[in-house]
């Protein structure tokens, strides 16, 4: 296999049809990444993806890394062949995985420059790294898919170890992409910038003594809140790109989140009362004994009061299958009859609930099971590829995810999002609803967000608690921006 020849393409008039199709914004982002490594804060559905590619191809890299999630090797070899598809031969994308000696083949083919784009998970790549560095493999660019997810926000995880390790090996430029990094408190930016710029965020406790504010607490100093904030904005500005919900909505369909109310059985109250009160519970079982279930600790008893709202019968069958999912069937229900009624997205906290919601969904509904898709961990990026294209070219499936894996894949084509139950972590709530919720999706329709509220529940405090984090981080995001425009018309000239 002849490597790639960068001068055998026309790479100014392939990137020239792209910015044509680019949002202003966007074009912003990737003369960001352009100028530095970078990491792009991007909103959910408004393209990192693209914007990280586009940076890429402005690099002309002969060994180009693609860290992430299994899932999102599907997403960035969509994306080749959509926006650039004369990088789109199989030739140049290679999925890194497999036993320990076929990844080595795999790592041997970049040393060769015998294709382009070497997609990887971050353990593989963990696990890979001395023998990406014993054989001095040339890089010239990474892209980090969400590298929060890779542990990277920590100076301690052997994900961070690795991605420094390679970059000070080759010096080679970097993109991070995400939805949620500059939401994570100043600590854990540390990490990310350290990569990006090791001289300049040289010392992590430098950092943390410039920033935050700091107490002597019984156990010694502790970190309370941030501060100088101007001059901390000052010197991340080259190094962060920050595209929030404000900004991206213009371009993004109409959202809105609503409640779907309702109420445990008598049957459920009483057991849900006991555990939280008792921490133990007593139901009938399918055979009529008795059965008994005690917990050591109040929040053991919180996961099993979640479970209990959301899918009982991941406890014991005898429990049903609950009345979460019953209120996610009747709200479709009273949507029947309009275009594409079932073509939703169901979102699950717990894997254990897909078997039963699917045949809950299946018998509510009257839909076959075979037009229920269930996406969920250990998927194969072909898998995923299939499923996506079955939900986008068939109006009559429905699919059921569950809420860890919703992210790295787009189902534009999806009209409403259902959550029997959610994260405590709001950025997880949106990172799902951005399943549907995208740049390329029709924008004349709002896409409603269904969140069920079980009444006299834990759901009831925590939407509270995600209502409040959602205002607070708006605020953060604003406060931010100000800073980033007024810094950048002073520092740049430049609007």
């Amino acid at each position: 296999m002849t490597p790639l020849d960068w001068n055998e393409i026309d790479v100014r008039a392939m990137l020239q049809r792209t910015f044509d199709k680019m949002s202003p914004r966007q074009r912003q982002a990737v003369a960001h990444g352009k100028a530095n490594s970078t990491i792009g804060d991007i909103w959910m559905g408004f393209g990192k993806t693209l914007i990280g590619l586009t940076v890429g191809i402005i690099e002309k890299p002969d060994v180009w890394i693609i860290l992430g999630s299994k899932s999102s090797m599907n997403v960035w070899k969509q994306e080749i062949r959509k926006w650039y598809p004369e990088l789109a031969g199989e030739e140049l994308y290679n999925i890194v995985r497999g036993q320990a000696a076929q990844r080595q083949n795999i790592w041997m083919k970049a040393k060769r420059k015998e294709g382009l784009f070497y997609a990887t998970t971050f353990g593989s790549f963990i696990r890979d790294i001395d023998f990406i560095l014993a054989q001095k493999i040339s890089v010239q660019f990474i892209s980090i898919d969400e590298p929060q997810k890779g542990g990277l926000r920590n100076r301690k995880t052997l994900g961070f170890k690795a991605v420094k390790a390679i970059q000070m090996a080759t010096g080679c430029k970097i993109w991070m992409g995400s939805g949620s990094l500059t939401t994570k408190g100043v600590p854990q930016l540390w990490s990310y910038l350290h990569i990006l710029n090791r001289k300049l965020f040289s010392s992590y406790w430098t950092w943390m003594q410039t920033f935050m504010l700091s107490v002597k607490g019984p156990f010694g100093v502790e970190y309370i809140r941030p501060k100088n904030n101007e001059q901390r904005a000052r010197l991340m500005l080259p190094y962060i790109f920050k595209i929030g919900e404000k900004e991206a909505q213009a371009e993004l369909p109409p959202l809105r989140r609503a409640p779907l109310y309702t109420e445990l059985t008598p049957k459920l109250a009483s057991v849900y009362n006991t555990m939280s009160q008792e921490l133990f519970m007593e139901f009938d079982g399918i055979d009529g004994e008795s059965k008994f279930l005690a917990v050591a600790n109040p929040l053991a008893a919180y996961t099993k009061l979640r479970q209990l709202i959301t899918c009982p019968a991941i406890i014991d069958p005898a429990l049903g299958p609950g009345v979460a999912i019953e209120a996610v069937i009747d709200k479709m229900l009273e949507l029947e009859g309009q275009p594409g009624w079932t073509h939703n997205i169901v979102f699950t906290p717990y894997v254990g609930a897909i078997p039963i919601f699917k045949q809950q969904l299946s018998e509510g509904l009257g839909l076959k099971p075979e037009k229920i898709i269930t996406l969920q961990g250990g998927m194969e990026p072909e898998e995923l590829q299939e499923a996506e294209v079955y939900f986008r070219e068939d109006p009559n499936t429905l699919v059921l995810c569950s809420l860890s894996f919703a992210e790295s894949f787009n189902l534009e084509t999806g009209m409403n999002a259902y959550f029997p139950h959610f994260d405590w972590d709001q950025t997880k709530n949106e990172q799902a609803e951005a399943r549907i919720r995208r740049r390329t999706s029709d924008r004349s329709r709002t896409i409603m967000s269904y969140y069920v509220n079980i009444i006299g529940s834990i759901t009831t405090i925590m939407l509270d608690v995600l209502d409040g984090k959602v205002r607070n981080e708006r605020l953060t995001y604003t406060d931010f921006v100000a800073l980033r425009e007024s810094l950048t018309k002073r520092i740049i000239g430049a609007d």
